[in-house]
């Protein structure tokens, strides 16, 4: 008998334009309840909230497509195997880019 064991799945979500991470956390806790790791990214110049995002949104102004996925994938350097993504409109697109580079083992593009 083998007892192989095997690392539980990391789910990334990425949220779109006007969004902050917070929008998924409905899904982080489904997923979580049905046996994944899932967190949501967070993008250059969020704040630790929805609100706080608000009350200073020229931080989160000015920056790239490519700034913007280079800023997720640094956070996604924290997860041991390469992580399931899934996104929103422009995060869509994000995780396109970020499986591009063969940073994801599979992506999902909700209206990129």
């Amino acid at each position: 008998m083998s007892t192989t064991t095997t690392a539980t799945k990391t789910v990334v979500f990425i949220h779109g334009l006007w969004l902050h991470a917070e929008s998924w956390n409905k899904w982080i806790e489904f997923f979580r309840a049905n046996g994944y790791d899932a967190i949501a990214a967070n993008w250059p110049g969020d704040g630790e909230t929805t609100e706080a995002t608000r009350r200073n949104a020229k931080a989160v102004a000015g920056y790239g497509v490519t700034e913007i996925a280079d800023h997720i994938a640094k956070q996604m350097k924290k997860i041991e195997q390469k992580p399931i993504l899934i996104g929103h409109s422009f995060g869509g697109l994000l995780a396109q880019n970020l499986l591009a580079r063969n940073l994801a083992s599979a992506a999902i593009a909700i209206d990129p």
